[in-house]
């Protein structure tokens, strides 16, 4: 790229039936503001997927307002990356080479479907999306944007939910010097647009350890409620050593706030594409580390 500012420019265009406010250049404004906010989020995010650094910027030329049923972007491109990001979203004439279908297209076509994994051949290019009832073949980075949950979102903010109500909605991109939409949608297929289901990617590995863990709060009433140091950071743990539980209700020792345990613990990772969480589990107790006076096992 050279040191002079290049941009694309494109327009987002709504429609509807006849006598419409979306007919009568009406929009909702909270529906238009929030599709201006998306598709930027959806254009920024696919940029940090494919290029991990910033190689675009989006503006707005004519800002939008009551009574406009067309938004006007420029894109200032920093880097080559940036057409790239535009490829694989579907949003430039350089889409129509993406073998298998543009990120648009294939959440089109995935609509409210789980996705259960995505098994990639390294060095192919190419990923399989796996779902309950089929397996879709797209190109890896498609595979990537599709499967993310901020650009699934902005996707149905952008075109679904300000058509929610129309008759005969329609939705196009066009692209400044190209005779044609890039991207085109009327009908239903506007409501085929939604936001990636929560058990997509669900993945849970679990790992188990015997290891040394400082016991910072107990519950004599139940296994939850306990609380250790582990790996120098505080966390709730489940404790399922119920013979553990009734020495520590039947001893006459004494259990002090911060005695340390050996322990086998279960680390039990749960992801979705939205979200990681880690559970802890201790399922037994092997011994108490202190001086054999204070001993409970």
């Amino acid at each position: 790229m050279t040191d002079q500012q290049e941009y694309t420019k494109f327009s987002v265009h709504y429609g509807a039936a006849e006598g419409s406010d979306i007919d009568n250049h009406k929009m909702n404004a909270y529906d238009l503001g929030m599709s201006i906010v998306e598709f930027a989020k959806m254009v920024n995010r696919a940029d940090d997927i494919i290029n991990r650094e910033s190689t675009l910027e989006l503006e707005v030329t004519a800002p939008a307002k009551a009574g406009s049923l067309v938004i006007e972007f420029a894109l200032l491109i920093k880097s080559s990356g940036a057409l790239e990001v535009m490829k694989y979203l579907g949003i430039s004439a350089a889409s129509a080479t993406v073998v298998g279908g543009t990120a648009l297209g294939i959440a089109r076509r995935l609509k409210d479907k789980r996705i259960l994994n995505i098994n990639t051949v390294a060095g192919s290019g190419q990923s399989t999306i796996v779902l309950e009832d089929e397996q879709v073949v797209v190109d890896t980075t498609v595979a990537r944007l599709v499967s993310d949950p901020v650009i699934r979102k902005a996707m149905n903010e952008v075109i679904t939910q300000p058509l929610n109500d129309e008759r005969a909605p329609s939705f196009q991109i066009e692209i400044e010097g190209m005779n044609e939409p890039v991207f085109s949608v009327e009908g239903d297929e506007v409501q085929e647009f939604t936001p990636l289901p929560r058990a997509s990617l669900s993945d849970e590995k679990v790992e188990t350890k015997i290891t040394n863990v400082i016991l910072n709060q107990i519950n004599f009433d139940s296994n939850r409620g306990w609380k250790m140091v582990y790996d120098g950071k505080e966390c709730s743990v489940k404790m399922e050593d119920e013979g553990f539980m009734a020495r520590v209700r039947d001893s006459e020792k004494s259990f002090t706030k911060g005695d340390m345990f050996e322990v086998s613990l279960s680390i039990i990772t749960k992801t979705t594409a939205r979200s990681q969480r880690t559970e802890y589990v201790i399922s037994r107790v092997v011994r108490h580390r202190v001086t054999a006076d204070r001993k409970i096992l």
